[in-house]
């Protein structure tokens, strides 16, 4: 398979990219009119605040799952597993960097 799109196979290791699973991303933000996103809670002095918030009670943006709300969907009938999964995180984080939140929202 690697030969046909012209890549040499240099050690052919059975198993290798079996169950490889593409995870396709769609993000969409929405302007908010307050600052009070996690955004902002995560950022400066907020962030001194939220980190004694959650060591003084367990609560807070530092008790927060970074997906607050998940589905698992079956995109077809007769599948034994999900297919899809969606997620909701109410922050926004920057186009094409894993993990690293937005500092400024774009205009």
């Amino acid at each position: 398979m690697l030969r046909d799109i012209g890549l040499e196979v240099r050690h052919a290791l059975p198993g290798v990219g079996e169950g490889l699973q593409d995870h396709y991303a769609v993000r969409v933000a929405h302007r908010v009119t307050q600052p009070i996103t996690l955004n902002e809670r995560a950022r400066g002095m907020r962030l001194y605040w939220e980190i004694a918030k959650w060591l003084a009670t367990g609560r807070g943006l530092i008790a927060f799952s970074p997906a607050h709300v998940a589905a698992f969907i079956r995109s077809q009938p007769g599948l034994e597993l999900p297919g899809l999964q969606f997620v909701f995180t109410p922050a926004s984080y920057t186009v094409g960097v894993i993990s690293r939140r937005e500092q400024r929202f774009p205009s």
